[in-house]
């Protein structure tokens, strides 16, 4: 089996995963990305945040430019229930960018950093799914399978650094043993509509 050799390894395309692949590429180290999902797809998670999240794109590199199409800010909400009960959740920010909460364009968002990580030198590879983590001897090894379907593997990719950005069931964190349950009992999900010919939310 074919064995790659990185300084870093990062399972896992979203946010997390392609800013620590930007900021470390900029920094000159050899980093491997790894997104078994091989085009975006829709993740109910990281849609809302709050101003931090914002001050901290524009430290990786993004411009009020580029930040105006993938963050739209939200001064409020207006929650509705099935069964009819209805309140508002207003924030303190102003409604722009700088300082109010916002919501992401999921599809953008995770496009531009992946693309600003490739562009920093990362090698971003799709469609790779890590089938196993390996931690026998000094180096983490993690055995990767490629294409649509997981057919023939790819081989073995072998890292100084192992970075787990793969999410709630993070295969990286259940091989080193840091994997827990989630802190949440049942759960309640949010949907939202936004008016095709009016994109602000208030």
């Amino acid at each position: 089996m074919r064995i790659h050799s990185v300084e870093v390894a990062i399972v896992g395309g979203g946010p997390a995963g392609a800013c620590t692949a930007l900021l470390l590429a900029g920094l000159g180290h050899d980093v491997v990305l790894l997104e078994r999902a091989p085009r975006w797809r829709w993740r109910a998670c990281g849609v809302f945040a709050g101003p931090a999240a914002v001050q901290a794109l524009r430290r990786m590199g993004l411009s009020d430019e580029d930040l105006r199409p993938l963050a739209q800010p939200v001064s409020a909400m207006r929650v509705e229930s099935r069964r009819g009960a209805v309140f508002r959740l207003s924030y303190d920010g102003t409604g722009v960018l700088e300082d109010s909460a916002v919501g992401f364009d999921r599809e953008r968002l995770d496009e531009t950093l992946l693309e600003r990580a490739a562009d920093a030198g990362a090698q971003v590879r799709r469609g790779v799914r890590v089938e196993a983590v390996l931690l026998d001897g000094g180096r983490p090894r993690l055995r990767v399978l490629t294409g649509a379907d997981s057919e023939p593997a790819d081989g073995v990719i072998e890292a100084r650094v192992l970075v787990g950005a793969d999410g709630l069931r993070s295969i990286v964190a259940g091989a080193v043993g840091a994997a827990a349950r989630a802190p949440f009992g049942n759960r309640t999900a949010l949907t939202f509509h936004v008016p095709a010919q009016d994109v602000s939310v208030q």
